[in-house]
């Protein structure tokens, strides 16, 4: 009998281990279906399995892991109309995880560390020659911790270009607990400041990104309705109400007997 992951390992980790997998790779198919080139909000409760489908969509779509076995057997492998999507963009994978202060400038600090944390899962970016100068500047104030305010929100945005521009494909965008700051400095003096970061962030990131393939965020709150997504026409909200891709998070009845 398989073992059963209890540690939180990313999907790619749980399937190198060959841990017990609950198959949620339908969530693939879905998205695909709905909009190959669409801008999804996923929100749920805590525990429900958001960070382990976001790591499997990474393993999906990173054209890095080009060549692996992980969807063997899977659902979605009896689906080969999208074998073409599998490891076929550059993805940027941010945890906002951290990021969570009820003060501005360590939100301020902490969202360039996330940033940072991404950038380093393209390593050949940060000394490549195909960066312009205005690129090289703001690398570097990501990687010494001095990126301004206006760095910081064009950032994912400009990654996303440097990054289209050395695979000639469009780029995934991951991210996973955008509303962490935001709900951690719920009713401080910081939490407008802070929305206003997060709402230029997200919007340079998924609004009139020409470098955009599609995105793909999580979070436990929708904040869909307030300035942060409010001059984004084009976001798909999918929350704990929504039908679609409902047996996609937490378990069915099903699955939990299958535990058994």
């Amino acid at each position: 009998m398989k073992q059963i992951d209890a540690g939180g390992l990313s999907f790619r980790e749980n399937r190198r281990r060959n841990k017990y997998y609950v198959d949620k790779t339908l969530l693939i198919k879905d998205i695909l279906e709905s909009d190959d080139s669409g801008v999804f909000l996923f929100t749920r409760p805590r525990r429900f399995g958001k960070t382990t489908n976001l790591t499997m969509m990474d393993a999906f779509f990173n054209i890095d892991y080009k060549g692996n076995d992980w969807f063997d057997g899977l659902a979605i492998s009896r689906y080969p109309e999208y074998d073409g999507y599998k490891n076929a963009f550059p993805v940027i994978n941010l945890n906002m995880k951290d990021t969570k202060s009820p003060d501005y400038e360590n939100f301020m600090n902490a969202l360039g560390g996330a940033i940072v944390d991404a950038l380093k899962k393209h390593p050949y970016l940060i000394d490549s020659p195909i960066l312009m100068k205005d690129e090289k500047i703001l690398i570097d104030a990501l990687l010494t911790g001095n990126a301004d305010r206006d760095q910081l929100k064009t950032s994912l945005r400009k990654i996303s270009e440097i990054l289209e521009r050395h695979h000639g494909k469009k780029v995934v965008i991951l991210i996973d607990e955008y509303d962490t700051a935001v709900s951690d400095s719920f009713g401080e003096e910081s939490h407008r400041p802070i929305m206003d970061l997060l709402e230029g962030f997200i919007g340079a990131a998924v609004k009139n990104n020409d470098s955009l393939q599609m995105a793909y965020i999580t979070g436990v709150m929708q904040i869909a309705k307030e300035s942060l997504f409010s001059d984004l026409n084009n976001v798909k909200v999918n929350n704990i109400f929504s039908k679609a891709s409902d047996e996609r998070f937490g378990f069915t009845e099903g699955e939990g007997k299958d535990f058994l």
